[in-house]
């Protein structure tokens, strides 16, 4: 999921399944969160974009995104698989 933030033009952010390593070490493999810049500059020297766009990638707390993919997450704090 895409979704433009702010007001300018180049802020997005992408939501993410939320994967176990996020409650281990905070980085979210494999949708690691300091991808965003690096896939914009792959999409803008690919001729997919224009111009580069700043891009976050978000891991989705909601779960959504987890259960739209049929992505599994459990949280070890509670043993519940969702």
């Amino acid at each position: 999921m895409l979704k433009k933030v702010g007001g300018g033009t180049t802020d997005y952010v992408i939501m993410v399944p939320l994967h176990d390593t996020y409650e281990k070490r905070k980085d979210n493999w494999p949708h690691s969160l300091g991808y965003g810049d690096y896939l914009s500059g792959a999409l803008y020297r690919y001729g997919i974009i224009n111009e580069k766009k700043h891009i976050m990638l978000k891991p989705d707390f909601s779960l959504y995104v987890n259960e739209r993919y049929n992505i599994p997450y459990e949280f070890y704090s509670s043993g519940t698989v969702y």
